[in-house]
């Protein structure tokens, strides 16, 4: 009897090994694909590696983060841009070319960063509502809820906010310039003035190119510097209003008369100061 479970238990044995042998193959190619079947395997999408989830209340404040600053810059533009008076210069001196073309234009600046500032706080604080009182669908990320639901918004957004950061930044650095040369004091003391506004002002472009730049993470950019950024928000906002379904007359109007206001102001600006000089 011992004799013969032993040689029962050797036969399993052969036979398990066998087996084993022979689905090896099998085995093999299910949990290492090799050929063709590792050639054509479809890999996973990035964003389909990351969970939906609700973002809305992110996204809103991120709306309001920049809602707050243009706030605070519109109501600093008015009382610097229309309340106070620029100096005026002393009694026989005669003001050069570039500050009569600053005092031209001067007046447009200030109506232009007026406008851009409070455009940013409504196209934040409509945003900011719809995402409140709506219900947003799930998304991947915020960047990717903005892109998807919010994207004109927040190019309008930023495109205008940093217009109006510009156009302050001009503002500072023409009164800075004017009331040094009423004054009468040094050239130098002007220009060092007018460098200083000049330096801010590009240390701002500099901070929004990166910021630019690097968007939402990896490859999910608006473009590589703010006149990216802007173009693209021209591009979008004309075809919204141009196209059939989201045909908009007003944005049209208002597109078309801020482009011609511009060139018209700025053309006659530099023309009435080359007159006045000339006289």
């Amino acid at each position: 009897i011992l004799t013969n479970m032993r040689s029962l238990r050797q036969y399993t044995l052969v036979l398990s090994c066998t087996l084993l042998g022979l689905l090896s193959p099998v085995v093999s190619l299910v949990t290492h694909p090799t050929g063709d079947v590792a050639r054509h395997a479809k890999k996973p999408a990035k964003t389909e590696l990351r969970a939906l989830a609700q973002h809305a209340a992110a996204a809103a404040s991120l709306f309001d983060n920049m809602r707050g600053p243009a706030s605070m810059i519109a109501g600093s533009i008015v009382p610097l841009g229309f309340l106070a008076k620029l100096p005026e210069p002393a009694d026989g001196q005669v003001e050069g070319l570039f500050g009569l073309t600053l005092r031209r234009m001067y007046v447009l600046v200030t109506v232009a960063s007026l406008t851009n500032v409070l455009l940013s706080v409504m196209y934040s604080t409509v945003a900011s509502n719809q995402l409140t009182e709506t219900f947003v669908a799930p998304a991947a990320s915020v960047w990717c809820l903005i892109q998807r639901d919010f994207n004109l918004a927040w190019l309008g957004t930023n495109a205008h906010f940093i217009a109006g950061i510009f156009g302050f930044m001009w503002m500072v650095g023409t009164r800075a310039y004017l009331s040094v040369t009423a004054s009468g004091q040094p050239c130098m003391v002007a220009a060092s003035a007018v460098g200083m506004a000049v330096s801010g002002l590009l240390l701002m472009v500099s901070v929004v190119n990166r910021g630019v730049a690097a968007g939402g993470g990896g490859e999910m950019t608006y473009g590589s510097n703010f006149l990216a950024l802007i173009s693209r928000y021209f591009v979008l906002l004309l075809k919204q209003a141009t196209s059939s379904k989201t045909f908009g007359p007003l944005q049209l109007a208002a597109v078309v008369i801020a482009s011609v206001s511009t060139v018209v102001g700025v053309t006659a600006a530099i023309r009435g100061s080359v007159s006045s000089k000339n006289n």
